[in-house]
């Protein structure tokens, strides 16, 4: 019996809670600025956005990948031969095999 009156009251619940507010509801209007108080109307980003941190192991890191990477199709060439190279050593490691046999006396 109480399973029955909470599922009663859970699904009046339910469908009372997706009523609608009625047919002359409108929206209320709210004033909102431009410009947010505080928010700052600075330049774009610049491109070399990493020299701003004054890093120079930053700087090498990107030197490097940017160096090394040139060509976003280069680098998925270089994922994918990374991936196969690990899948053919993980397949030698497969066929090499091995197993223990212990007898009990």
């Amino acid at each position: 019996m109480p399973n029955r009156i909470l599922t009663v009251v859970l699904t009046a619940t339910l469908l009372f809670g997706c009523m609608t507010v009625g047919p002359d509801y409108r929206r209320p209007k709210i004033d909102t600025p431009d410009v947010w108080p505080g928010e700052k109307t600075e330049a774009p980003v610049p491109v070399q956005w990493w020299h701003s941190y004054n890093d120079p192991v930053l700087d090498k890191m990107i030197e490097e990948a940017l160096a090394h990477n040139a060509d976003l199709a280069l680098a998925i060439a270089r994922v994918d031969e990374a991936r196969a190279q690990l899948a053919a050593t993980a397949d030698l490691f497969k066929a090499l095999g091995g197993g223990w046999d212990i007898d009990r006396q």
